[in-house]
């Protein structure tokens, strides 16, 4: 059963926040801050402007990511990069959905 990490299970200014799930440990690179688009939900962003990158690491491999990213100032400046378990990257295009 897919779980949901909301950045509300920490409070706000936390940083590097790491999740323990019930078969990974999802750690994450920024601080969680206030969204301004969304009040009522908190955001993780590399600081409190909100510019920069963010990063995600399982501790185990996993089949399946689905993310909510919100809004975006300009989605041109919205990439993806992945890495598996070799290490072999690739930077893609973050895709959007109307």
């Amino acid at each position: 059963m897919p779980q949901t990490i909301t950045f509300s299970e920490q409070p706000l200014d936390t940083v590097d926040p790491v999740y323990l799930c019930k078969v990974n440990t999802v750690s994450f690179t920024g601080v969680i801050v206030s969204d301004g688009s969304q009040p009522a939900s908190p955001a993780l962003a590399p600081d409190a402007s909100h510019a920069g990158s963010v990063g995600i690491t399982f501790s185990n491999a996993v089949d399946f990511v689905e993310l909510d990213v919100g809004s975006f100032e300009s989605l041109s400046e919205a990439w993806q990069l992945l890495a598996d378990r070799e290490c072999s990257r690739r930077k893609e295009p973050n895709v959007a959905r109307l």
